[in-house]
């Protein structure tokens, strides 16, 4: 049941807190990122959320999955508008 609280550490628990080192990964160079090792969740999560990660940050990211390692390589760059003509 929902409750109205006097106070709350908002500082403490932010939201953009991550598990991973997103601005060390998405440096530009390629990264070779072990299931269980630098990271916890299915292969599938981590992708979807290093897209999202480079996407906060301006970034095009790449991702390649191989399943029967459990590895994810990852790279990112800086993201160039298109114009349309």
């Amino acid at each position: 049941m929902a409750q109205v609280v006097d106070d709350f550490d908002f500082d403490a628990h932010k939201a953009n807190q991550s598990d991973y080192p997103w601005d060390q990964w998405l440096n530009g160079q390629t990264w070779k990122l072990k299931a269980g090792v630098d990271f916890s969740v299915p292969l599938r999560n981590f992708t979807s959320a290093a897209y999202a990660a480079g996407k906060r940050r301006q970034l095009e990211v790449q991702c390649a999955t191989d399943t029967t390692t459990n590895v994810v390589y990852l790279r990112a760059a800086k993201a160039v508008k298109v114009k349309k003509s």
